[in-house]
């Protein structure tokens, strides 16, 4: 088996003292329409939307991570994939600042979870408790839009990050800050992009981004 990922790595040290977006929110609800090539598609990532900040807080260093992903659902099966939206933590010093998720229906409806939206259950294998959003109005041509900011314990040795999945994925973009006095490092694998780097925005950090229109379905090859 063969499989085509798009990844890219980072190398990271110390932490800056301030963070940026931290009031992020998702803006309008918005539909959406799939090409003709796309019609036959039972799911699809139309957004994908990354920024990560290294941050050095009351001595303690954290990564400050906005996640903002809206997936088109057009079939039974991506409903079912997509009816529990999980609380994502790995760590006990992970701390989810904001996670937001609504359900906006083919005819514009918008349907926001709540914290009463909020269930939990066991996973029986490792024995560890998950919570999570079990969407309401779900349906076929509905888009599940989240926004999830969090305080996230640091990754010191770098990270491979794979932005290749099973479904067509658009509109992709991972934003990485971090203070001019650190030389970070990035490989990009598989055709995707080089990052590009700005050192002019502030006076203090660099930000470094990539921004892909449209990322293939990874499939196997046999």
């Amino acid at each position: 088996m063969k499989k085509i990922l798009y990844s890219l790595f980072t190398i990271a040290g110390l932490y800056l003292n301030a963070q940026e977006f931290k009031n992020y929110d998702w803006g309008k609800a918005e539909t959406y329409t799939p090409t003709p090539a796309e019609k036959d598609l039972g799911e699809i990532t139309i957004f994908d939307k990354k920024i990560k900040e290294f941050i050095v807080e009351k001595e303690q260093s954290y990564d400050f991570l906005v996640n903002h992903t809206k997936t088109f659902v057009n079939s039974d099966e991506a409903i079912e994939q997509n009816n529990k939206i999980y609380v994502p933590l790995k760590s006990v010093n992970d701390n989810i600042v904001k996670h937001k998720v609504r359900v906006i229906k083919p005819n514009g409806t918008v349907i926001e979870m709540s914290e009463a939206d909020i269930m939990e259950s066991v996973d029986e294998k490792t024995n560890t408790k998950l919570r999570y959003f079990a969407l309401k109005g779900l349906e076929k041509k509905a888009v599940v839009e989240q926004v999830m900011i969090a305080k996230l314990a640091p990754k010191l040795q770098g990270t491979n990050i794979v932005m290749q999945s099973s479904d067509l994925s658009k509109n992709n973009s991972y934003t990485i800050i971090y203070p001019k006095h650190l030389v970070f490092k990035f490989k990009s694998y598989n055709g995707l992009p080089e990052f590009k780097i700005d050192n002019e925005k502030y006076t203090d950090k660099v930000v470094a981004s990539i921004d892909v229109d449209e990322i293939p379905a990874l499939h196997e090859e046999e």
